[in-house]
């Protein structure tokens, strides 16, 4: 895994000073491993192995970064449905099981940055039940791959975390440049950051998608030689 975005790492540190700065804690519904304070639960690099139980019915933000989570199960939130952020960045997570967020209906963030997971568990996870939410990273997952209409159930989505991943370069993948032009262009802005997206050897190509006319965003290219590509996208922001 590559080295993490700056300003990831910079939230993070950010998320543990405020942990340690905590004054009041609710501790009846808190477990032993995590420190609450009001409706967030921080269980932050405990070297936890599964999501502990017993959590806050009025957690609205729940940190589980840095642990050592393999596996979740489908009831890990049941209860949470209030839940509005979901960190599990930075753990060992391989596979989602089928209904692990049907009872999140209120999400609107989920940062998976870091897991080792792959388009099966994606789809296994029934992003459908998500319909608010707005944040989605999916960086150093290991994709490889993105079949079409995998996003097309979260209509509140506006960031979409692809970096450290390596893709296939070739026409499968134009289905998600066009996507992210109509899906994360709001009121003629572009609303996230374009960053290169990695891809893996493939035969030499160049292939040239025309966008929407929106955001004033140019042409984005799919090219490069054998052994690895990127697919770049600009953003003219001046007007």
């Amino acid at each position: 895994m590559g080295p993490l975005p700056v300003r990831w790492l910079l939230r993070q540190a950010l998320l543990l000073a405020a942990l340690s700065a905590t004054l009041t804690c609710s501790k009846y519904f808190c477990p032993q491993t995590c420190s609450c304070s009001d409706d967030r639960v921080f269980c932050i690099g405990k070297d936890l192995q599964s999501i502990p139980r017993a959590l806050p019915p009025t957690t609205l933000d729940l940190y589980l970064f840095a642990n050592h989570l393999s596996q979740v199960k489908a009831s890990s939130f049941q209860g949470l449905s209030r839940l509005s952020s979901l960190d599990l960045s930075l753990n060992r997570i391989a596979d989602l099981p089928p209904g692990i967020f049907n009872s999140l209906a209120h999400l609107n963030n989920l940062d998976l940055t870091g897991n080792q997971l792959t388009l099966g568990p994606l789809k296994n996870a029934a992003l459908a039940a998500l319909p608010r939410l707005r944040t989605l990273d999916l960086s150093y997952t290991g994709q490889q791959a993105t079949e079409r209409g995998i996003f097309d159930d979260l209509p509140d989505l506006r960031e979409l975390g692809l970096a450290g991943n390596l893709f296939y370069c070739d026409c499968r993948l134009a289905w998600l440049v066009h996507w992210l032009v109509k899906v994360l262009c709001v009121h003629g802005k572009l609303a996230i950051d374009c960053v290169p997206l990695l891809c893996l050897s493939n035969q030499i190509c160049n292939i040239s998608f025309k966008l929407p006319s929106c955001c004033s965003i140019s042409d984005v290219n799919v090219s490069g030689a054998a052994r690895q590509r990127r697919v770049d996208c600009y953003a003219d922001t001046s007007s």
